[in-house]
């Protein structure tokens, strides 16, 4: 041990934060040696951590969740002009017509111009 302090802690490398509480025993000794006494711990201190176990707190009466309430949402109306209804197509009727036959024309004299 160094004669600058009582005893020294080996400092482990940590992720977590840790509270590590200290025992009479070890207050006792660092009282002491604020007072100035010479005291040789031949012990070694180490911690062990274990590593850390989530544990789910339960809860003591049932979490109630607020429904969001609807909102109303505007409704854009967009602008639209009247359109007036196409007329439709006129529809040709087809009527039944009389197909004339040739009548026979009486031939006369042929005349012949000279």
């Amino acid at each position: 041990m160094r004669n600058s302090s009582c005893f020294e802690l080996k400092k482990r490398k940590v992720n977590a934060p840790l509270v590590v509480e200290t025992n009479v025993y070890c207050t006792y000794i660092l009282y002491t040696c604020g007072y100035g006494l010479h005291l040789v711990v031949q012990m070694d201190l180490q911690i062990e951590i274990p590593h850390p176990v989530i544990v789910p707190v339960p809860q003591p009466y049932p979490v109630r969740v607020p429904i969001p309430k609807p909102v109303a949402v505007p409704v854009i109306q967009e602008l639209t002009v009247p359109v007036e209804k196409p007329m439709p197509y006129p529809v040709i009727k087809k009527v039944p017509y009389i197909v004339e036959r040739p009548v026979p024309v009486p031939v006369e004299k042929q005349v012949r111009f000279i």
